[in-house]
Protein backbone atom coordinates (compact mmCIF):
# COMPACT_ATOMS: atom_id res chain seq x y z
CA UNK A 1 0.00 0.00 0.00
CA UNK A 2 1.47 3.17 -0.86
CA UNK A 3 1.78 6.05 1.77
CA UNK A 4 0.81 9.16 0.00
CA UNK A 5 1.40 12.97 1.56
CA UNK A 6 -0.93 15.57 0.61
CA UNK A 7 0.52 19.10 1.27
CA UNK A 8 -1.52 22.24 1.52
CA UNK A 9 -4.71 19.43 2.24
CA UNK A 10 -6.84 22.31 3.22
CA UNK A 11 -7.30 23.93 0.12
CA UNK A 12 -9.50 23.79 -2.28
CA UNK A 13 -7.54 21.25 -4.55
CA UNK A 14 -5.87 19.61 -1.64
CA UNK A 15 -8.66 19.04 0.36
CA UNK A 16 -10.34 17.73 -2.55
CA UNK A 17 -7.63 15.38 -3.62
CA UNK A 18 -7.67 14.21 -0.30
CA UNK A 19 -11.37 13.05 0.28
CA UNK A 20 -11.04 11.38 -3.55
CA UNK A 21 -7.74 9.37 -2.91
CA UNK A 22 -9.89 7.95 0.31
CA UNK A 23 -11.43 5.48 -1.84
CA UNK A 24 -8.55 3.59 -3.50
CA UNK A 25 -6.10 1.41 -1.64
CA UNK A 26 -3.88 4.35 -0.14
CA UNK A 27 -2.45 5.28 3.68
CA UNK A 28 -2.89 9.45 2.89
CA UNK A 29 -1.51 11.50 5.31
CA UNK A 30 -1.96 15.29 4.98
CA UNK A 31 -1.05 18.41 6.98
CA UNK A 32 -2.95 20.51 9.53
CA UNK A 33 -3.20 23.84 7.54
CA UNK A 34 -1.46 26.62 8.25
CA UNK A 35 -2.79 27.71 11.28
CA UNK A 36 -2.38 24.45 13.51
CA UNK A 37 0.87 23.63 11.50
CA UNK A 38 2.99 26.35 9.85
CA UNK A 39 4.69 25.04 6.90
CA UNK A 40 6.63 27.93 6.23
CA UNK A 41 8.59 26.86 9.41
CA UNK A 42 10.85 24.29 8.02
CA UNK A 43 11.29 22.43 11.75
CA UNK A 44 7.46 21.66 10.92
CA UNK A 45 7.75 21.14 7.32
CA UNK A 46 10.78 18.53 8.13
CA UNK A 47 8.82 16.94 10.70
CA UNK A 48 5.79 16.32 8.94
CA UNK A 49 7.54 14.60 6.03
CA UNK A 50 10.35 12.47 8.53
CA UNK A 51 7.32 11.36 10.49
CA UNK A 52 5.25 10.18 7.62
CA UNK A 53 7.79 8.65 5.32
CA UNK A 54 5.74 9.28 2.44
CA UNK A 55 6.05 7.21 -1.04
CA UNK A 56 4.56 9.72 -2.95
CA UNK A 57 3.85 13.47 -2.08
CA UNK A 58 1.88 15.55 -3.48
CA UNK A 59 2.47 19.09 -2.98
CA UNK A 60 -0.37 21.47 -3.34
CA UNK A 61 0.62 24.31 -1.36
CA UNK A 62 0.46 27.78 -2.50
CA UNK A 63 0.07 31.75 -1.32
CA UNK A 64 -2.44 32.71 -4.18
CA UNK A 65 -5.80 34.76 -4.99
CA UNK A 66 -7.39 35.92 -8.01
CA UNK A 67 -5.95 38.90 -10.51
CA UNK A 68 -6.52 41.86 -8.19
CA UNK A 69 -5.75 40.09 -5.11
CA UNK A 70 -2.29 39.07 -6.66
CA UNK A 71 -1.55 42.79 -7.66
CA UNK A 72 -2.12 43.77 -4.09
CA UNK A 73 0.28 41.44 -2.58
CA UNK A 74 2.82 40.28 -4.59
CA UNK A 75 5.53 40.74 -1.58
CA UNK A 76 3.92 38.44 0.20
CA UNK A 77 3.30 36.05 -2.11
CA UNK A 78 6.95 35.92 -3.69
CA UNK A 79 8.44 35.60 0.04
CA UNK A 80 6.05 32.70 1.31
CA UNK A 81 6.13 30.63 -1.61
CA UNK A 82 9.87 30.80 -2.41
CA UNK A 83 10.17 30.19 1.59
CA UNK A 84 7.64 26.94 0.97
CA UNK A 85 9.23 26.00 -2.21
CA UNK A 86 12.77 26.24 -0.33
CA UNK A 87 11.31 24.50 2.92
CA UNK A 88 10.29 21.98 0.82
CA UNK A 89 13.50 20.98 -1.10
CA UNK A 90 15.72 21.17 2.08
CA UNK A 91 13.43 18.88 3.83
CA UNK A 92 13.56 16.41 1.16
CA UNK A 93 17.37 15.90 0.99
CA UNK A 94 18.81 12.24 0.75
CA UNK A 95 14.86 11.30 0.48
CA UNK A 96 13.79 8.45 -2.23
CA UNK A 97 10.27 8.73 -3.25
CA UNK A 98 7.83 10.75 -6.22
CA UNK A 99 6.95 14.29 -5.65
CA UNK A 100 3.71 15.39 -7.54
CA UNK A 101 3.94 19.35 -7.92
CA UNK A 102 0.28 20.93 -8.50
CA UNK A 103 1.44 24.12 -10.77
CA UNK A 104 -0.74 26.93 -12.12
CA UNK A 105 -0.47 27.87 -16.01
CA UNK A 106 0.49 31.28 -15.07
CA UNK A 107 4.39 29.50 -15.46
CA UNK A 108 3.61 29.71 -19.36
CA UNK A 109 5.22 32.81 -21.31
CA UNK A 110 2.21 35.06 -22.19
CA UNK A 111 3.59 35.30 -25.97
CA UNK A 112 2.22 32.10 -26.82
CA UNK A 113 -1.62 31.32 -27.10
CA UNK A 114 -1.05 28.06 -27.34
CA UNK A 115 0.40 26.12 -24.18
CA UNK A 116 2.61 23.12 -25.13
CA UNK A 117 5.02 21.67 -22.29
CA UNK A 118 8.45 22.41 -24.38
CA UNK A 119 7.93 26.16 -24.32
CA UNK A 120 7.43 26.77 -20.81
CA UNK A 121 10.86 28.52 -19.88
CA UNK A 122 10.88 30.31 -23.50
CA UNK A 123 9.56 33.42 -22.61
CA UNK A 124 8.29 36.11 -19.96
CA UNK A 125 5.41 35.60 -17.75
CA UNK A 126 2.28 37.67 -18.15
CA UNK A 127 3.35 41.44 -15.85
CA UNK A 128 -0.15 40.58 -13.99
CA UNK A 129 0.49 37.29 -12.08
CA UNK A 130 4.55 37.29 -12.53
CA UNK A 131 5.47 37.02 -8.98
CA UNK A 132 3.17 34.30 -8.63
CA UNK A 133 4.61 32.90 -11.67
CA UNK A 134 7.89 33.38 -11.25
CA UNK A 135 7.65 31.15 -8.15
CA UNK A 136 6.33 28.22 -9.99
CA UNK A 137 9.13 28.47 -12.06
CA UNK A 138 11.38 28.44 -9.48
CA UNK A 139 9.66 24.96 -7.97
CA UNK A 140 9.53 23.41 -11.65
CA UNK A 141 13.23 24.26 -11.94
CA UNK A 142 13.97 22.52 -8.40
CA UNK A 143 12.36 19.60 -9.42
CA UNK A 144 13.91 19.18 -12.67
CA UNK A 145 17.23 19.86 -11.20
CA UNK A 146 16.71 17.01 -8.41
CA UNK A 147 15.72 14.61 -10.84
CA UNK A 148 18.92 14.44 -12.29
CA UNK A 149 20.88 14.75 -9.54
CA UNK A 150 18.96 13.01 -5.91
CA UNK A 151 16.65 10.17 -5.77
CA UNK A 152 13.27 11.97 -6.09
CA UNK A 153 10.99 11.94 -9.05
CA UNK A 154 9.30 14.52 -10.01
CA UNK A 155 6.14 14.74 -11.93
CA UNK A 156 4.88 18.63 -12.22
CA UNK A 157 1.34 18.82 -13.83
CA UNK A 158 0.27 22.34 -14.84
CA UNK A 159 -3.43 22.60 -14.13
CA UNK A 160 -5.70 24.87 -15.83
CA UNK A 161 -8.05 26.62 -14.42
CA UNK A 162 -9.98 24.28 -11.90
CA UNK A 163 -13.21 24.70 -10.21
CA UNK A 164 -15.84 22.60 -8.59
CA UNK A 165 -17.29 22.36 -5.16
CA UNK A 166 -15.13 23.97 -2.58
CA UNK A 167 -13.52 26.33 -4.15
CA UNK A 168 -13.47 30.23 -3.37
CA UNK A 169 -16.88 32.27 -4.16
CA UNK A 170 -15.58 35.86 -3.10
CA UNK A 171 -14.91 38.47 -5.59
CA UNK A 172 -11.60 39.56 -4.10
CA UNK A 173 -10.04 35.91 -3.71
CA UNK A 174 -11.51 33.73 -6.52
CA UNK A 175 -10.68 32.82 -9.81
CA UNK A 176 -13.40 34.19 -12.38
CA UNK A 177 -15.61 30.89 -12.27
CA UNK A 178 -16.37 30.97 -8.47
CA UNK A 179 -16.44 34.79 -8.43
CA UNK A 180 -19.25 35.21 -11.00
CA UNK A 181 -21.19 32.28 -9.27
CA UNK A 182 -20.93 34.82 -6.44
CA UNK A 183 -21.32 37.99 -8.33
CA UNK A 184 -24.75 36.79 -10.12
CA UNK A 185 -26.67 35.09 -6.97
CA UNK A 186 -25.91 38.19 -4.37
CA UNK A 187 -27.72 40.43 -7.14
CA UNK A 188 -30.68 38.01 -7.80
CA UNK A 189 -31.26 38.07 -4.10
CA UNK A 190 -30.92 41.49 -3.92
CA UNK A 191 -32.80 42.35 -6.73
CA UNK A 192 -30.22 44.35 -8.33
CA UNK A 193 -31.28 45.26 -12.51
CA UNK A 194 -26.95 45.78 -13.34
CA UNK A 195 -23.88 43.93 -12.20
CA UNK A 196 -20.04 45.04 -12.71
CA UNK A 197 -17.67 42.20 -14.25
CA UNK A 198 -13.65 43.09 -14.20
CA UNK A 199 -12.38 43.51 -17.39
CA UNK A 200 -13.48 43.36 -21.38
CA UNK A 201 -14.76 40.01 -20.84
CA UNK A 202 -13.21 38.87 -24.16
CA UNK A 203 -9.94 36.58 -23.02
CA UNK A 204 -10.78 32.90 -22.73
CA UNK A 205 -10.07 30.53 -20.60
CA UNK A 206 -9.48 26.50 -20.11
CA UNK A 207 -11.62 25.74 -17.19
CA UNK A 208 -11.29 21.97 -15.58
CA UNK A 209 -13.26 20.49 -12.88
CA UNK A 210 -11.44 19.54 -9.54
CA UNK A 211 -13.58 15.96 -9.89
CA UNK A 212 -11.13 15.66 -13.39
CA UNK A 213 -8.28 17.15 -11.91
CA UNK A 214 -8.49 13.91 -9.13
CA UNK A 215 -8.64 11.59 -11.70
CA UNK A 216 -6.02 12.84 -13.80
CA UNK A 217 -3.50 12.64 -10.30
CA UNK A 218 -4.55 8.76 -10.06
CA UNK A 219 -3.82 8.45 -13.29
CA UNK A 220 -0.27 9.78 -12.72
CA UNK A 221 0.23 7.51 -9.65
CA UNK A 222 -0.70 4.62 -11.33
CA UNK A 223 1.50 5.73 -14.68
CA UNK A 224 4.51 6.74 -12.88
CA UNK A 225 6.98 5.83 -15.30
CA UNK A 226 4.76 6.65 -18.10
CA UNK A 227 4.03 10.23 -16.81
CA UNK A 228 6.75 12.70 -18.44
CA UNK A 229 8.67 15.21 -16.14
CA UNK A 230 6.20 18.02 -17.09
CA UNK A 231 2.34 17.41 -18.60
CA UNK A 232 -0.72 19.60 -18.84
CA UNK A 233 -4.15 18.57 -17.56
CA UNK A 234 -6.54 20.91 -18.92
CA UNK A 235 -10.16 20.14 -20.74
CA UNK A 236 -8.20 21.16 -23.96
CA UNK A 237 -11.39 23.91 -24.45
CA UNK A 238 -11.46 27.46 -24.02
CA UNK A 239 -14.54 29.63 -23.08
CA UNK A 240 -14.95 33.64 -23.23
CA UNK A 241 -15.86 34.66 -19.63
CA UNK A 242 -18.81 36.90 -21.81
CA UNK A 243 -19.57 33.31 -22.72
CA UNK A 244 -19.04 31.61 -18.90
CA UNK A 245 -20.91 34.57 -17.64
CA UNK A 246 -23.97 33.64 -19.37
CA UNK A 247 -24.16 30.25 -18.64
CA UNK A 248 -23.81 31.45 -14.70
CA UNK A 249 -26.07 34.15 -15.35
CA UNK A 250 -28.67 31.48 -17.11
CA UNK A 251 -28.53 29.10 -14.52
CA UNK A 252 -28.92 31.33 -11.74
CA UNK A 253 -31.68 32.90 -13.53
CA UNK A 254 -30.84 36.61 -12.85
CA UNK A 255 -31.86 39.02 -15.37
CA UNK A 256 -30.69 42.62 -14.59
CA UNK A 257 -28.02 43.63 -17.26
CA UNK A 258 -24.19 42.97 -17.01
CA UNK A 259 -21.54 45.92 -17.43
CA UNK A 260 -18.11 45.33 -18.22
CA UNK A 261 -15.61 47.66 -16.48
CA UNK A 262 -12.26 47.88 -18.78
CA UNK A 263 -10.44 49.82 -16.21
CA UNK A 264 -9.55 46.14 -14.68
CA UNK A 265 -6.79 44.15 -16.17
CA UNK A 266 -7.69 41.13 -18.29
CA UNK A 267 -4.36 38.95 -18.18
CA UNK A 268 -3.44 36.92 -21.18
CA UNK A 269 -6.08 37.37 -23.62
CA UNK A 270 -6.19 33.50 -24.07
CA UNK A 271 -5.07 30.22 -22.61
CA UNK A 272 -5.41 27.06 -24.35
CA UNK A 273 -3.89 24.07 -23.49
CA UNK A 274 -1.92 21.33 -25.51
CA UNK A 275 -3.66 18.40 -24.00
CA UNK A 276 -1.71 15.73 -26.52
CA UNK A 277 0.88 14.78 -24.53
CA UNK A 278 -1.39 13.51 -21.23
CA UNK A 279 -3.68 11.56 -23.68
CA UNK A 280 -0.49 10.26 -25.58
CA UNK A 281 1.53 8.82 -22.74
CA UNK A 282 -0.72 7.70 -20.02
CA UNK A 283 -4.35 8.09 -21.67
CA UNK A 284 -5.94 10.61 -19.74
CA UNK A 285 -9.30 13.13 -20.67
CA UNK A 286 -11.60 14.75 -18.44
CA UNK A 287 -15.12 13.93 -18.28
CA UNK A 288 -17.29 16.49 -17.22
CA UNK A 289 -18.00 19.10 -19.32
CA UNK A 290 -18.35 23.24 -18.18
CA UNK A 291 -22.06 22.91 -18.50
CA UNK A 292 -22.26 20.12 -15.94
CA UNK A 293 -19.67 21.35 -14.34
CA UNK A 294 -21.01 25.05 -13.62
CA UNK A 295 -24.24 23.37 -12.45
CA UNK A 296 -22.61 20.64 -10.13
CA UNK A 297 -20.64 24.05 -8.90
CA UNK A 298 -23.72 26.23 -8.16
CA UNK A 299 -25.52 23.50 -6.60
CA UNK A 300 -22.85 23.01 -3.71
CA UNK A 301 -22.97 27.02 -3.82
CA UNK A 302 -27.10 27.26 -2.77
CA UNK A 303 -26.53 24.37 -0.58
CA UNK A 304 -23.83 26.16 1.34
CA UNK A 305 -25.17 30.01 1.14
CA UNK A 306 -28.74 29.55 -0.19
Amino acid sequence: MKNILILGSNGFIGSSIKKYLKNYNFRICFDKGRKNYDLLNLNNMKKIINKNNPDIIINCLGVVGGIQWGIKNKKKILFENNQLILNLFKSLEKKDLILINLIANCIYPFKYNFYQEKNIFEGEIHPSVFAYGMTRRNLLSYSLILNEVSKIQSKNLVLSNVYGPGDHFDEYRSHALGGLINKFYKAKKNNLNEIEIWGSGTVKRDWLYIDDVCSAILKVIYNLKNTPEIINVASGQCISIRSLASKIRRNLGFRGKTKYNNKYPDGDPIKKFSTSLIKKTINWEPHVSIDDGIKKTIKYYLKKNG
